[in-house]
């Protein structure tokens, strides 16, 4: 006969527990794994950088506007009102930061001045002050700039005349002050550089033969200015 073994006691759910259990089971599975197919895995993570002030590049400067083309013809009624109206009427045509040369001769030699306004102009040149200035130009012809000659004392054109590409030299004035020792070196250096500048931006003169003046306009940026003026008196030394 045997011996006796010792078993332990095995508990049973009961019928109506069990099914429930299984079903559950079975329910759990169809969910998670639909027509017997693994769950599908995630998509990586994709970074997405966000903007910042400094990574978009800064805006490109405004663009300058374009200058008109505007011709001297057409403002030639405009300036010789203010050639007319006397030396304060020259004062809206000077640039400030530019300046005006003056070529005269107050005594023998032919001097290359230059102001930074009409005031200081004249100052030193009678013929810019205001009991001396007098300018008509009622009938303006085209023409070259007159030539006064000394030995017929005759001028080769009279009048009011305009010259498109005068040829007019600030600086051919500078090179003889230099030349003839009629101002300081240092003075006559400084102002022949300006005067060479002054000299490519002329375009257009305008010489008064009644009154032996002569004046030469050039564009500063978008303006038309007067860069110039010329006072000689001729055969005067």
């Amino acid at each position: 006969m045997l011996p006796a073994v010792n078993r332990r006691p095995v508990f049973r759910l009961p019928a109506s527990v069990r099914g429930g259990a299984a079903a559950l089971l079975l329910a759990s599975c169809a969910a998670g794994a639909p027509e017997g197919r693994p769950p599908a895995a995630a998509p990586p993570a994709v970074a997405v950088p966000v903007p910042t002030s400094q990574s978009a590049p800064p805006a490109p400067p405004a663009a300058a506007p374009a200058c008109e083309d505007e011709a001297f013809a057409s403002v030639w009624p405009r300036l010789r009102a203010h050639l007319e109206a006397g030396v304060d009427g020259l004062v809206p045509l000077i640039d400030p930061d530019h300046g005006v040369f003056v070529i005269d001769n107050p005594g023998a030699f032919v001097v290359p001045m230059h102001f930074r306004s009409m005031a200081e102009a004249g100052e030193r040149v009678p013929k810019l002050t205001p009991e001396h200035y007098a300018i008509r130009c009622p009938e303006p012809r085209t023409d070259a700039t007159p030539r006064f000659s000394c030995e017929t004392e005759e001028w080769s054109t009279s009048g009011c005349v305009l010259t498109p590409d005068p040829g007019f030299s600030v600086a051919r004035w500078y090179d003889l002050a230099l030349k003839y020792e009629v101002l300081p070196a240092a003075e006559a250096n400084a102002g022949l550089e300006r005067a060479r500048r002054t000299d490519a931006a002329i375009s257009n003169g305008v010489y008064v033969t009644e009154a032996a003046i002569g004046f030469y306009f050039g564009r500063v940026g978008c303006t038309w200015r007067l860069l110039a003026i010329d006072t000689v008196t001729p055969c005067s030394a």
